[in-house]
């Protein structure tokens, strides 16, 4: 398929999701007529060459949880209608050509800092876009160690005067001589102000895999001699309404991603 989108599609305001998978090639812009399907829930153009602005009309689509516009050609800046997404869980906006401040609204979105990574990596923001943003800070990310303490990151941080966040693969054949060798550097470093933290993003499926990688980790912080503090992140493993520490997703902490907060 190629061309526009056809108009008629955002003629349908009872629709709740629209997925358009490649290969699709379209030669033009996400048009404003978007906005018309406010029943939307879930949105998927990635990897279709849009080009253009994104519309500031998506902005209307607050019943939207779940948006994948990465991998097009959008340029420009987020608009700050983008604030009317209240619902939203992901906004992948990853791998486009997007730059220019953030607005400050996006803040009120409730999983902002969840989802902060999704719309800013692999895009065209610079130092100065993101600092001229005047994003409010998150709440202070809160985690359960193994060792069964919560930890409070943002207070860990501030505390050190460097701090070495390590996300480990322990599938990996360095990874316990990596982690031996942070070891052997904590030590030197720990009386001058060096702090280490280590985490593991497991995203297994079932319970056995799940168990078995979690212990592999475990097994490796404890033949490199590791000191300080670890933790565990899932993206599938289930947890009773009110537990602690689970991850919907994983990948990088906010700044840079989705994190799981307490």
């Amino acid at each position: 398929m190629t061309g526009n989108l056809p108009e008629g599609l955002f003629s349908l305001p009872e629709l709740e999701i629209l997925g358009i998978i490649r290969p699709l090639y379209t030669d033009g812009a996400l048009s404003p007529s978007i906005g018309n399907l406010t029943s939307l829930r879930s949105l998927e153009l990635d990897k279709v060459n849009l080009t253009g602005s994104l519309p500031a009309e998506l902005g209307q689509l607050n019943n939207l949880t779940y948006a994948n516009l990465e991998l097009n050609s959008f340029s420009g800046t987020i608009p700050s209608s983008f604030a009317g997404l209240v619902n939203l869980e992901h906004l992948l906006l990853l791998n486009n050509g997007l730059s220019g401040p953030l607005p400050a609204t996006l803040a009120n979105i409730p999983r902002f800092p969840l989802i902060w990574g999704e719309m800013v990596e692999l895009n065209l923001f610079s130092q100065e876009d993101l600092r001229a943003s005047k994003i409010p800070a998150p709440t202070s990310p809160k985690v359960k160690a193994i060792s069964g303490q919560v930890l409070d990151i943002e207070a860990f941080i501030r505390r050190n005067k460097y701090t070495v966040l390590f996300n480990v693969a322990p599938e990996y054949s360095d990874a316990t001589e990596y982690l031996t060798r942070l070891e052997n550097l904590y030590k030197k470093g720990k009386d001058k102000g060096l702090g280490v933290l280590t985490y593991f993003d497991n995203n297994s499926q079932d319970e056995s895999a799940i168990s078995s990688r979690d212990n592999l980790f475990k097994d490796i912080l404890q033949k490199s001699g590791a000191e300080w503090d670890s933790f565990i992140r899932y993206m599938y493993k289930k947890y009773p309404d009110g537990a602690p520490f689970h991850a919907p997703y994983g990948n990088a902490m906010y700044p840079g991603g989705r994190t799981n907060q307490i």
